[in-house]
C-alpha cells in the first residue's frame, strides 16, 4: 500500500454530511432567551456603576445580545455616555443590553501595614 493510500484510511470521516452544523444550530435556537427587563432598583444599581467606570478600568460586564446573555472581561477602551454605549476588547455594548457590570474590589486596608517602614519588614 502506497504511503498516500495508507494516511487517506485515517483520514476524519463524517458519515453524515451536515449533522454537526444542524446540532450546533439547533443548539442555539434552543438556548436563546428573551431579554429580562431590569426593575427600577437594578436599574438605579447599574446606572451608579456606569458613573463610576473610567476609560483603562478593568470591568466584567453581563449583556444582552443575539437573544441570549454573555459576559466580557477586559480594559475599557471607549466609554460614551452621552451617545449610551462602552467598548471593551474591540466590542461594542450599548448600555440598554447590560444586565450587570462588575467593578475592580478595592484591596483590604490594614492598619499595620501603614505603620511599617521599608526598613522594618523581615
Amino acid at each position: 500500500m502506497t504511503v498516500e493510500n495508507r494516511a487517506k484510511q485515517f483520514a476524519p470521516f463524517s458519515a453524515i454530511t451536515g449533522l454537526d452544523r444542524a446540532v450546533d444550530q439547533k443548539l442555539r435556537e434552543v438556548s436563546q432567551v428573551e431579554k429580562r427587563e431590569l426593575s427600577e432598583e437594578r436599574a438605579a444599581e447599574l446606572d451608579d456603576k456606569l458613573r463610576a467606570l473610567r476609560r483603562g478600568m478593568r470591568v466584567s460586564l453581563a449583556y444582552y445580545a443575539n437573544r441570549e446573555y454573555c459576559s466580557l472581561s477586559g480594559l475599557v477602551e471607549q466609554l460614551d455616555p452621552d451617545e449610551g454605549f462602552l467598548k471593551i476588547g474591540g466590542e461594542t455594548i450599548p448600555f440598554a443590553d447590560l444586565s450587570d457590570v462588575f467593578l475592580p474590589q478595592p484591596l483590604p486596608f490594614s492598619p499595620e501595614c501603614a505603620t511599617l517602614s521599608p526598613g522594618d519588614a523581615t
